[in-house]
């Protein structure tokens, strides 16, 4: 696989970490090589290394160890308050007035992952601020 630059990959990675609900670890981060693991467990063989190709300048996947032996996991560091603002952008955006607890099941139920209720709050306070933002460019265009 390709990707654009190691932002990119990493966004991927973290992806994929909230999917498959299990917490992965960046060991290596520099700017053309990244590798992560899985977190859960000691044992567990997940991997993926990803270095740039010189020929093509973008990121390339050079190895993944695609089988997990660990079990799913409640804690994920990888859905933090951006994660949980881009997921529930378009809920909050249609229901500003929504409660913080209806925010922290839907992330229970939707993410599978336990959060506290300062991280919804602060997800809800970025989504407003970013709605408040684009209202005010709107009106500058009138």
């Amino acid at each position: 696989m390709l990707f654009k630059d190691g932002e990119q990959f990493k966004e991927a990675i973290c992806k994929y970490s909230r999917c498959s609900r299990r917490e992965l670890k960046f060991i290596k981060n520099e700017p053309n090589r990244v590798n992560a693991k899985c977190n859960a467990s000691t044992h567990c063989p997940w991997r993926i290394y990803a270095i740039t190709n010189r020929m093509t300048k973008c990121m390339q996947v050079r190895t993944f160890v695609e089988e997990h032996s660990c079990p799913v996991s409640f804690k994920n560091k990888n859905v933090n308050v951006k994660a949980i603002a881009e997921h529930f952008e378009k809920t909050i955006k249609d229901h500003p007035k929504m409660k913080l607890k209806e925010i922290y099941r839907k992330v229970q139920s939707e993410l599978h992952v336990n959060v506290n209720f300062s991280a919804c709050r602060r997800a809800k306070n970025l989504v407003s601020s970013r709605l408040a933002e684009n209202v005010k460019e709107e009106f500058t265009n009138l």
